[in-house]
């Protein structure tokens, strides 16, 4: 028999066509036939009439080109086509139905990766929280957590290494980022147990005059060291700094150890520690803000549901 071009051509168009009918509904109809043996009990299983069923399957073996279940026999069987075709098609359903699952699961922000920073001061109030809240509505979610200073925070945001960050004090000229405030805190003076101060039930920031104090590094900006000098600066008092730490805790080391005073906030002090003795200090108290920071335009359900997360525990910490 010969074939012109057009024939040549209607051939192939038929080809492609009839293969490029098969689709996840034919996987579905035929494993159940080829599950239950039998048209009725899998048209009852799809919920749907037994003709439709059959002319479906028979679509099936039609764009395969072969016969998947031996009808004539008693019970049906597969043929060996069949029995791969089964195999391959309990596969590709099982594969359709996870890739469906993550995906939604994607989609709604419970699973993926969040790499979370904050400043250590942090942990001693609101972060806590908010963490064991996300974990626990969240568990599909990996939470990456690194301490680091406000500035450290905003460049790692801006290079995209970081998701959200927990900062204080707030950051300024935030370009591409966004902020609000979780909560705001009165500082403490935090003085060796030794100390004449720490007999005091209150003190002035004007005490800290002339005395060795123990602060975070000022440069870059913004810093904590910044908002405590220009308290310091109000009241006519110069400290001196004779050490720029970079943590929290090593600085209550220090203090704890004699080496000088530091200031801290008000949560800090809730959590005793040997060797420290945590002064309040008289109005006009310095105070700080811990803020949420994250970049502008992020579509991610991770960190929509994070910063909600943060919003509540937010109220909840400030009753």
């Amino acid at each position: 028999m010969r074939l012109d071009g057009d024939g040549l051509k209607c051939r192939r168009r038929r080809w492609h066509n009839r293969g490029s009918m098969m689709k996840f509904r034919h996987l579905r109809y035929f494993v159940a036939v080829a599950e239950e043996l039998n048209f009725t009990r899998a048209a009852e299983r799809l919920n749907m009439a037994q003709p439709p069923l059959s002319q479906q399957i028979k679509q099936l073996e039609d764009d395969l080109g072969t016969i998947l279940i031996e009808r004539a026999s008693r019970p049906m069987r597969l043929t060996r086509a069949g029995a791969v075709m089964l195999g391959h098609a309990r596969q590709i359903l099982d594969m359709s139905t996870a890739a469906k699952a993550d995906v939604m699961r994607i989609g709604k922000g419970q699973t993926g990766l969040l790499n979370v920073a904050f400043v250590g001061s942090a942990l001693y109030s609101v972060l806590p929280g908010i963490l064991s809240h996300f974990r626990r509505e969240y568990p599909r979610v990996d939470v990456s957590l690194n301490e680091m200073l406000a500035p450290d925070i905003a460049s790692g945001l801006e290079d995209r290494k970081v998701d959200v960050g927990i900062v204080r004090p707030a950051l300024v000229d935030v370009g591409e980022l966004e902020q609000r405030p979780l909560v705001e805190e009165q500082m403490v003076l935090a003085v060796p147990d030794h100390h004449p101060l720490a007999r005091k039930d209150c003190v002035s920031l004007a005490c800290v005059h002339c005395e060795p104090l123990i602060l975070y590094p000022i440069h870059p900006k913004p810093s904590l060291t910044e908002e405590v000098l220009k308290s310091c600066k109000a009241l006519g008092a110069e400290p001196d700094i004779i050490q720029e730490v970079l943590h929290l805790q090593t600085a209550l080391i220090l203090v704890a150890q004699g080496v000088g005073l530091t200031l801290v906030v008000q949560s800090v002090a809730r959590q005793p520690r040997t060797g420290v003795v945590f002064v309040s200090i008289a109005d006009p108290a310095p105070t700080s803000v811990l803020s949420v920071a994250w970049r502008k335009g992020v579509a991610s359900p991770s960190l929509d549901n994070f910063l909600r997360i943060c919003d509540e525990r937010s109220r909840r910490y400030a009753k």
